[in-house]
């Protein structure tokens, strides 16, 4: 029997479906333009798909190598490296092999790491695939006389099959070419020269990461900066 004093519970819509309610309703009465410049708005810029998506079930290391100093393990090279696994590792991207094993392997073989091919380094760590950055250049800019710094910074990225030697990404010659430019920062005592290069180094690190995942930008000259690159 049905009850007078019964009422059913109040349902209430959260802030995204009522986004989205009025999207459709701005839809039927104006077309696709405008909702879709509305859905921007609300949503954010959409995310930004990974250059290339390496298999998931294969061991991966990074390794970074600068050409303008090939037979030391430059400063550069380590902090780009560091930040790269790490950034990799977080986002679950593949089973990341252990740095140290790369740095024992140095340890051990001395001068005659450098002859060691990509793949090669790959196999002695335990790795299925590499992602190897050439490091072209990595340089602290500053104007004479100032104490603002920025970081510039050109590399090429592939990524290397351990057991073939066969590059799997990206079909050009040499590699992804990258190139990256840091927002100039003013040195202070509490933040030397060199402090800003580490940081800027940990930024360099991430944007190569994000070429091996989906991610979103959180702004449209974000989004707008990844399609220049590529």
């Amino acid at each position: 029997m049905f009850d007078p004093t019964f009422s059913h519970p109040s349902r209430r819509c959260s802030p995204a479906a009522l986004s989205l309610l009025a999207l459709l309703s701005v839809a039927a009465l104006f077309g696709c333009a405008v909702p879709g410049a509305l859905g921007y708005k609300i949503f954010g810029p959409p995310d930004v798909p990974a250059r290339y998506v390496p298999p998931k079930d294969q061991p991966l290391v990074v390794l970074v190598e600068s050409s303008h100093s090939p037979a030391a393990s430059v400063p550069e090279a380590e902090e780009l490296v560091h930040a790269l696994h790490l950034d990799l590792e977080e986002h679950k991207v593949a089973p990341m092999v252990e740095m140290r094993k790369v740095h024992e392997l140095r340890d051990t073989e001395g001068k005659s790491f450098s002859r060691l091919t990509i793949s090669e380094i790959g196999r002695r760590v335990g790795a299925r695939q590499i992602v190897y950055i050439d490091l072209m250049q990595c340089d602290l800019l500053s104007d004479p006389g100032s104490e603002v710094y920025k970081l510039k910074l050109s590399a090429k990225v592939r990524v290397v099959d351990a057991v073939t030697a066969q590059t799997l990404w990206p079909d050009a010659e040499g590699g992804e070419p990258f190139e990256y430019e840091t927002r100039p920062t003013r040195a202070t005592t509490d933040m030397s020269a060199s402090y800003i290069k580490r940081e800027a180094l940990k930024l360099t690190g991430n944007e190569i990461a994000r070429m091996f995942y989906a991610w979103k930008p959180d702004t449209m000259s974000e989004e707008n900066r990844d399609s220049r690159l590529r």
